[in-house]
């Protein structure tokens, strides 16, 4: 459990983490809040369109929700299957200023990140040392062969190169390596990096899905922008994706989470969104 705390606190605690929650306040408050300010006639008399636009929502705070979320959330992993791989060729892991990954190679919506700490599919990746990299996958859609030790040896080259990369993926500004000899390799990966994709502060996103639960209703739902890349990763077995899925994995654990996130003194609607 400690090294589930561990993955959990440390993917929220990082600078990254905090441009992310104040993303998201950001787009709620443009794309949620001013609407239905606006749509208030008694309060529209006393302000205008234009100086309503110019207002911007800042709460430095609501970074600190997450961390004291992260503090129970090792509860939500659980239920995924732990292992350590050992790194066997002579390209070192390296690790970033936001180093915990929450990847998944079979639901692959680019409107939509299922990366989630609950999501179906989901598989973390965290480098502890050049040769070591804890795992948690979802044994319901991978299937790994681990031995009795519950580790994997890697010898491939490619394997090791993708997770590398993941890192560019989901890093803010940093990536760190140890030997002095992994320099060319690590600028190799970034060149590859950044020839596809680019770094930008538009972390969050905000879509409307329409005719929720079969009514004439839509519900806003609201997450973080997913790794756009599917890397090769050929030591795991991958499932095939279900026609209807559920958004979280296993309720029971959801509903623990909860009892234990109201002896903080939240409800359930003080921190409950989709990436969850």
């Amino acid at each position: 459990m400690e090294m589930l705390r561990f993955i959990s606190f440390q993917g929220s605690r990082t600078e990254k983490a905090k441009m992310l929650s104040d993303d998201f306040i950001s787009k709620m408050f443009e794309k949620v809040v001013k609407p239905m300010m606006k749509a208030d006639k008694e309060l529209m008399k006393k302000v205008t369109e234009q100086d309503l636009d110019k207002v911007k929502l800042v709460y430095p705070g609501a970074f600190l929700y997450g961390v004291v979320h992260s503090l129970e959330s090792n509860i939500l992993l659980t239920d995924l299957v732990p292992a350590v791989i050992i790194n066997k060729t002579e390209q070192e892991f390296i690790f970033s200023d936001n180093p915990v990954i929450f990847y998944n190679l079979i639901y692959r919506d680019p409107s939509h990140a299922f990366e989630g700490i609950q999501h179906p599919g989901l598989i973390v990746l965290c480098p502890i040392s050049p040769k070591k990299c804890l795992l948690l996958f979802d044994s319901n859609y991978y299937s790994i062969r681990l031995d009795n030790k519950s580790t994997i040896e890697i010898d491939d080259l490619e394997d090791i190169r993708s997770i590398n990369k993941l890192q560019f993926h989901n890093c803010l500004y940093n990536i760190y390596y140890k030997s002095e000899n992994q320099k060319s390799s690590v600028e190799d990966l970034s060149r590859d990096y950044f020839s596809e994709y680019s770094k930008d502060k538009d972390l969050a996103q905000i879509k409307e899905v329409p005719k929720w639960n079969g009514g004439n209703n839509s519900l806003l739902v609201s997450s973080k922008k997913g790794i756009p890349e599917k890397v090769s990763l050929r030591f795991i077995e991958c499932g095939k994706p279900l026609r209807k899925v559920a958004v979280i994995r296993n309720k029971e654990l959801n509903d623990l989470f909860e009892e234990r996130m109201k002896l903080y003194g939240f409800e359930r609607g003080d921190y409950k969104n989709e990436s969850n």
